[in-house]
């Protein structure tokens, strides 16, 4: 899914076309000057200089973080230095997915934001990407890339996105507070309950949660079904095949309201995001966090270096472990002026050098497995290391997250919560008999 829905509200694009060059002639003699030298011949049109292939690239990463959009600046550089032919036009996002990609003249490569749900189908059946396969075999990928990360780039049987960088969702905590109290990272629910027992009984609040805009508590109702119930039944939930009615379900919420009755939370989650959460967590004012890697970022090497993090733990030994992974990368649209330069790009923006590059500007996963792990960070490789133990990608709470809100804030009646979210479940995807 293009992730932009969470985290960029971006106003229309207008596309601004570099001119090309006008090459300047040699210049003659002054009105008094002799001529003193011959005028060099004019050149034919086979031996003048061309003039370089405008490459419009439209990215976000710019506006993510500092790191990135100098890691980007240094791409481009090596790139243009490699293909003197080219001129790499960087844009920002100034407006949706859909409307830059549906423009008259659409850039010749675009970032993405790609999850396990329909975004890359429903550009595909418009017409709107083109089929990258063929660069995927000249480039050896297949055999570079994580399987989960190939899935999310396929639809059937052809590839059509490029992964740059992928990120996780963890439980992150304050290393000192663990050292503290003798903590160690559990791995199932019991020994999670025993940390948060043990947390409040020393008056530190165990979790903290940033749900201003609600997408935090979809993501405690992601993990707890997909540690009760499995991926397979949450991607049946997600994609409205499940009633949420479901005794399955109830049992979410069940232990959901466990954590909320037990009072392991902060009070007034809702009036903070998941950045002021993780400050916190830093401070701290609370132990955990589920969140994703790019909370961090705000945060200098010295502060970042007070968090660890451990994978969700599991509540159903029977579960197979799924995990939400999102990748950020690139799309060829289908109507890209220079699709030949485009691909050039793409070919180097997923060379190991290019997003070992990359990564180095965000603490995200690189895609390419072939990059120089002596310089990633001790945390992304255990990122890396938690998403290729995945068994299978799980996609993302489909429903409106008010309901949850409500229930993270107060709301006890779990029926009528249900009640709520089936209702919407309907007039999202109509009836469905659940498996």
């Amino acid at each position: 899914m293009l992730r932009l829905t969470r985290q960029f509200k971006l106003a229309a694009l207008v596309f601004l076309f570099a001119l090309s060059t006008a090459h300047c002639s040699p210049a003659g003699p002054g009105p008094t000057e002799a001529l003193t030298t011959p005028v060099p011949p004019t050149l034919t049109a086979s031996e003048a200089t061309p003039e370089r292939i405008q490459l419009t690239y439209v990215s976000f990463f710019q506006g993510y973080t500092v790191g990135l959009n100098q890691a980007e600046h240094k791409l481009i550089q090596l790139f243009e230095a490699a293909h003197p032919d080219i001129k790499v036009n960087r844009k920002d996002y100034f407006g949706s997915f859909e409307e830059i990609i549906s423009a008259t003249t659409a850039p010749e490569v675009m970032t993405a934001g790609v999850g396990p749900d329909p975004f890359l189908e429903s550009a595909i059946a418009k017409g709107q990407l083109a089929d990258l396969s063929d660069l995927w075999t000249q480039q050896h990928w297949a055999e570079n890339y994580p399987k989960h990360l190939q899935t999310l780039s396929t639809v059937q049987g052809k590839s059509y996105f490029l992964p740059a960088l992928a990120t996780w969702t963890a439980i992150y905590y304050n290393r000192s507070i663990f050292e503290r109290y003798n903590l160690t990272p559990p791995e199932t629910w019991d020994e999670f309950l025993e940390i948060c027992e043990t947390l409040k009984r020393s008056e530190v609040t165990p979790l903290a949660i940033g749900n201003k805009y609600h997408g935090s508590g979809g993501s405690w109702f992601d993990y707890l079904d997909l540690r009760l119930n499995g991926p397979e039944f949450h991607a049946a939930l997600m994609s409205g095949q499940v009633h949420y009615d479901d005794s399955r379900v109830r049992q979410v919420l069940e232990a959901w309201k466990l954590l909320l009755d037990s009072e392991y939370f902060i009070s007034d989650a809702d009036r903070f995001n998941n950045q002021e959460a993780s400050g916190m967590v830093l401070s701290g004012e609370a132990a955990m966090l589920l969140a994703e890697p790019y909370v961090w970022e705000a945060y200098g090497e010295a502060e970042r270096s007070q968090v660890d993090f451990f994978r969700f733990p599991t509540l159903s030994a029977e579960a197979p472990i799924g995990e939400q992974i999102f990748a950020l990368g690139y799309v060829l649209p289908a109507n890209a002026p220079n699709p030949v330069a485009a691909q050039k790009w793409l070919a180097y923006l997923g060379s190991a050098e290019a997003q070992t590059i990359l990564a180095q500007g965000i603490g995200s996963a690189p895609a390419n497995t072939e990059v120089d792990s002596q310089r990633l960070s001790p945390a992304v490789k255990k990122g890396m290391a938690l998403m290729q133990a995945a068994d299978q990608i799980a996609p993302p709470f489909s429903l409106d997250l008010y309901y949850l809100n409500q229930f993270l804030m107060g709301r006890a009646d779990i029926d009528g919560v249900l009640a709520d979210l089936e209702k919407d479940r309907q007039k999202k995807f109509g009836q469905a008999d659940s498996p």
